[in-house]
């Protein structure tokens, strides 16, 4: 014999609750850890890799604003600047004209001692000027960070220059050199203009 009791009311009530499918929304984020995941579990290693490596690709190209305007990239740092100080040769020997060929030229500079080590502080201005200046982005920064700590100078700048990063600074300075060689004393404006029309730089006339 069937029961026929009637079921409690909260009994009926809990049968024609039926649990409803509910539309989650997964970000981008989430989704792509999911995908990575799943190709992890997959043991999808080659994947994997590839997709790191271009991902670390993508963070070294990617084009870092500087207050100049210039931009630079995470690997055109490493290209050019290294954290290790270098045992390179003095780049600004005195028997290297440069200092001498800068000292007669400016105005402000002329009659000073080229040879002293504490040069004005516009020495340094125009240093910068005809070679740090001269390349295609702008690491000075970088150089900073290793190169001066509190303020105070630990080593000169170009010695955290990698190799390829040297050779390029001494190209600029010997530049200099034979176009600053050809002016007369106290014609550093008219060899500025020539240096600014052969390089086309938009420098600051110092």
């Amino acid at each position: 014999m069937k029961n026929t009791q009637p079921k409690p009311q909260n009994a009926v009530n809990s049968e024609k609750k039926v649990p409803s499918k509910r539309n989650i929304e997964i970000s981008p984020e989430a989704r792509e850890e999911r995908r990575l995941l799943t190709a992890f579990l997959l043991d999808k290693k080659e994947e994997l890799i590839k997709e790191r490596n271009d991902r670390l690709h993508k963070i070294e190209i990617e084009r870092i604003p500087l207050r100049g305007g210039k931009t630079i990239s995470r690997l055109e740092i490493r290209l050019l600047v290294t954290s290790m100080m270098q045992d390179y040769d003095a780049a600004f020997p005195n028997t290297n004209p440069f200092f001498k060929n800068m000292f007669r030229l400016h105005p402000k500079l002329m009659g000073l001692d080229y040879n002293s080590y504490k040069k004005p502080r516009l020495a340094g201005k125009l240093l910068k000027l005809l070679t740090y200046d001269r390349f295609d982005i702008e690491i000075l920064p970088a150089l900073l960070v290793f190169a001066r700590i509190d303020n105070t100078w630990i080593t000169k700048c170009y010695r955290h220059l990698t190799e390829d990063g040297l050779d390029r600074f001494l190209k600029f300075r010997d530049q200099a050199n034979e176009l600053m060689k050809d002016f007369k004393d106290g014609e550093w404006y008219d060899f500025y203009a020539k240096f600014e029309q052969l390089y086309r730089r938009q420098l600051r006339c110092l």
